[in-house]
């Protein structure tokens, strides 16, 4: 696909050094995929490193050259040792790049230049067109164009959640009018949704779980099959006149706990002390940027959802919202049987909408 990039003088003077016409395509499929990923961030930005392999296998010789002419930068954390003698470290601290393969969490890069200045240049790029070989893509594509839709999908780039026309982040329309929600759009005489119950607390007790951490009250609660917001609405006194409010009040609480900024007010600090383990890792994984952990959760959720359940459904049609999946109501047990068998952990449910 031809498209029209901005070429900073920064860049142009780069480009004017290399003499390679591979290097120079390989500089601005690069640069171009950084800038797609930007978006509309003045500061850091995640950058998986599989999305520029994608790009070009040798993306880092770009990204070296890049670091080195001062167009980019990465984040980085500063290591404070913990071994200390009369509160002095008896080693220096470590500046190390701030990403890690452990736990999702991605490579931040940002530019040290105008994006948006400099000569406009046609270049053979297609930064949209990354997942051809992958069959969620395919099978997205295909359930899509079965509705009627002009396929629209994407991955976003505040994680890795998957974006098409029935996610609520692109416009569903037909021939009279625009639809807003999804669950406007599809006759539930012919589709089911299959959910994840409490999918969020579930993904945060199924990642400590795999990287060897333990809270007893988390595994209490789901070792037990108890409903994780009715839990803490019995633990914690929250506003709302019925259960079901209180309810609210727990997703809410629970939100705020894991995506905000760290701070609760009145007995909703609680919640840190019925889970100490997950607060504390909590914690520590915002102490770079608080984003990052609500990042992990989606992180983790697109992996299961995407990558998995959907790259590997049995079949022919499906669509995914987040957490959940779009089938035909004619394969919905087929569907359900088989995400109960990939994820014993977590709880799916036939959803009536």
């Amino acid at each position: 696909m031809i498209k029209e990039l901005i070429i900073p003088k920064e860049l142009q003077f780069l480009l004017s050094n290399v003499k390679d016409t591979r290097v120079k395509k390989r500089l601005l499929k690069v640069y171009e995929a950084l800038v797609y990923k930007k978006g509309k961030t003045n500061g850091f930005f995640d950058v998986p490193s599989n999305y520029l392999e994608k790009i070009n296998s040798r993306y880092y010789k770009a990204i070296e050259l890049f670091i080195e002419y001062g167009i980019i930068e990465y984040k980085t954390n500063e290591y404070e040792p913990q071994h200390k003698y009369n509160n002095v470290s008896l080693f220096e601290s470590k500046i190390t790049k701030s990403y890690s393969s452990k736990t999702g969490r991605c490579m931040k890069y940002r530019f040290l230049i105008n994006t948006n200045e400099g000569t406009e240049q046609n270049v053979n790029i297609d930064v949209d067109n990354l997942y051809k070989d992958k069959r969620w893509f395919n099978l997205t594509k295909k359930s899509l164009l079965e509705l009627g839709l002009e396929p629209k999908i994407k991955r976003d780039n505040f994680s890795r959640r998957l974006h098409t026309n029935v996610t609520g982040n692109m416009s569903l329309e037909n021939d009279e009018f625009e639809i807003d929600s999804y669950k406007d759009f599809f006759n539930w005489n012919e589709y089911s949704i299959i959910d994840c119950v409490t999918s969020q607390p579930r993904l945060l007790w199924f990642h400590l779980k795999e990287i060897g951490l333990r809270d007893k009250n988390l595994d209490y609660v789901f070792e037990n099959d108890l409903d994780f917001y009715d839990y803490i609405s019995t633990k914690i006194k929250l506003l709302g006149e019925d259960d079901k409010q209180k309810r609210k009040s727990a997703k809410n609480l629970f939100a705020s706990w894991v995506n905000g900024k760290g701070y609760l007010e009145g007995m909703e600090c609680d919640i840190r002390t019925i889970f100490p383990i997950a607060n504390t890792y909590i914690e520590n994984f915002k102490s770079t940027d608080y984003k990052d952990f609500c990042k992990l959760l989606q992180y983790k959720e697109s992996k299961i959802w995407v990558d998995d359940l959907l790259e590997n459904c049995p079949t022919e049609f499906a669509l995914t919202i987040h957490d959940s999946l779009i089938v035909k109501k004619e394969d919905v047990n087929k569907v359900l049987t088989y995400c109960k068998s990939k994820y014993p952990e977590l709880k799916f449910k036939k959803e009536e909408i």
